[in-house]
């Protein structure tokens, strides 16, 4: 059995000055017999830390690290830590997931396909157009319109998101006809985009309170309205415009993946009369128009 090393007074003075140890699993420290020699010390400000990673995962990496500019697996991991905590600093994290080249080259590979999709409907409908049943070439066209739709949704979502942003968020407008409170950042911006381009003039937030504000500095004719709201419910945000004599003429319209049976009841309760389910359908907006047109 090793004989124990004890601490001297020259040691306790190394760990006094220094922070470290002398004596380390009962063996002198490398950075003690340094500092008695007079050599500098170092003082890296590191923690070692200890990652478990399943099998699966540490072959990923490792294969990763073969096959790019790391030299190491550690380097890897120090620099996958940097980048996840500079990601989810941004602002930007939580409403616009994957904001970096990753967004353009889905835009390209999204449009590329959809490309061969709305040709060979193109194809179809001029060829067939005067052989086959009215209803299906009617169909077809609802088709090509959609593929019109998503390319536009595409466009606007992802290959300059960040000043889309900013637009909708603009409420610099005295009068509008839609109000549009929606949490989901890429449906926002596609019912703006979609509603401004039928010649409506558009607000929209994803705040239930921030919608509440935008009614009492400026009229709307109509609202479109989610339910599930990072602050407050649509719900509580119905409420409270119905319960409010200068908004009593404002139209609301709930847009919610809730199930019809919860949507309903409280549609009574509250004295909503309509209700689009997601996922919707552009034909689902008809009665939106309507409503709008009627209006003017």
């Amino acid at each position: 059995m090793a004989q124990k090393i004890h601490k001297t007074a020259d040691m306790k003075k190394y760990e006094l000055e220094t922070g470290k140890n002398a004596i380390w699993n009962n063996e002198i420290t490398k950075g003690y017999v340094k500092w008695q020699k007079g050599e500098h010390l170092y003082d890296i400000d590191k923690d070692r830390v200890a990652l478990y990673v399943s099998k699966d995962m540490k072959k990923k990496w490792v294969s990763f690290v073969n096959n790019s500019n790391y030299s190491t697996l550690s380097g890897l991991v120090k620099d996958s830590l940097e980048f996840y905590i500079q990601y989810k600093s941004s602002p930007y994290s939580e409403i616009e997931p994957m904001n970096f080249n990753f967004l353009s080259r889905l835009s390209h590979d999204l449009k590329e396909r959809l490309t061969t999709i709305m040709a060979y409907l193109q194809l179809l409908i001029e060829e067939k157009e005067n052989s086959i049943d009215y209803s299906v070439i009617t169909a077809l066209k609802k088709i090509y319109d959609q593929c019109l739709s998503f390319e536009e949704f595409i466009t606007f979502n992802f290959e300059n998101p960040k000043l889309e942003k900013e637009k909708i968020m603009d409420n610099s407008e005295v009068k509008n006809d839609i109000l549009i409170i929606e949490d989901n950042i890429e449906t926002l911006n596609f019912l703006m985009k979609y509603f401004v381009g039928l010649g409506y003039s558009c607000k929209g937030t994803r705040s239930g309170k921030k919608g509440l504000d935008i009614l009492k500095e400026s009229k709307s004719s109509m609202l479109i309205l989610d339910i599930i709201l990072p602050d407050i419910s649509g719900y509580e945000v119905a409420k409270s415009i119905k319960s409010d004599i200068d908004n009593e003429d404002l139209i609301i319209i709930f847009l919610t993946a809730v199930p019809n049976s919860e949507v309903t009841e409280k549609m009574i309760e509250i004295g909503v009369e309509i209700v689009i389910s997601k996922p919707f359908n552009l034909k689902d907006f008809d009665i939106i128009e309507k409503i709008l047109r009627k209006n003017k």
